[in-house]
């Protein structure tokens, strides 16, 4: 079997397609223990992400090159990074007491904030990649992103989400990073890939515990624990 270079767009349409799989599923997750796991927070954070994705397109059909279209994917996953802070931080940013469900409509601004820009990132790299697979590029660019998306989304359901969703993003952005948005700097990418997989240890203990005096609870979290379905 042949191996990819880095550089192939085919290559970096299945790492989009991990990246924006596993970033899109994790917002989903934080969205909906935040906010209240309601049918309404369900299609609020599916139809934000369809606008993003679709203005990104928008965007990335009429400029772009090969190198930035590499780069938006670990773009998408530090994106959705921040989204996960604001989802965290939602009783704080929204002045909600103590034990108050912060409703959808009294974080409006905060869904659009935490989900748009990570996957107008994701939309805006497609185009892109699709483009330099040449006449049928955006069918088999589609199917190559898909691919990546159901690739991430197992390992996402199966291993890395009773890690915590810290950890899950910092190994997803390791992985991203190893498979190449810059196939000239292998180095530096070995370099970044380790600092994010040594991130995972302690990144959930920090963001578990800076959860817990955002939502103003008293004293501090003694423990904390995920599993595939829930945080």
């Amino acid at each position: 079997m042949t191996r990819l270079p880095a550089d192939d767009p085919r290559l970096a349409l299945a790492v989009l397609g991990i990246a924006t799989g596993i970033g899109q599923a994790l917002l989903l997750r934080e969205a909906m223990a935040a906010m209240g796991g309601s049918e309404l927070a369900w299609g609020t954070v599916m139809s934000l992400w369809l606008v993003g994705m679709a203005a990104g397109s928008r965007l990335g059909a009429r400029a772009g090159g090969h190198a930035l279209g590499r780069a938006l994917a670990p773009l998408t996953l530090l994106l959705a990074g921040t989204g996960i802070v604001l989802f965290r931080a939602a009783p704080a940013l929204t002045g909600a007491a103590s034990g108050e469900t912060v409703t959808t409509w009294q974080a409006a601004w905060l869904w659009a904030a935490a989900v748009v820009p990570p996957a107008v990132a994701g939309g805006l790299a497609f185009p892109i990649l699709a483009g330099r697979l040449g006449c049928g590029g955006a069918g088999r660019g589609y199917g190559l992103e898909a691919g990546g998306a159901l690739f991430g989304g197992v390992a996402l359901s199966l291993v890395l989400a009773p890690l915590g969703t810290a950890a899950a993003l910092c190994l997803t952005g390791a992985a991203v990073v190893l498979l190449g948005p810059w196939p000239r700097r292998w180095s530096a990418s070995v370099a970044l890939a380790a600092a994010l997989a040594g991130a995972a240890l302690v990144s959930g203990d920090l963001l578990a515990a800076a959860g817990w005096r955002w939502a103003g609870r008293p004293g501090e979290l003694r423990d904390w624990r995920e599993t595939r379905q829930q945080r």
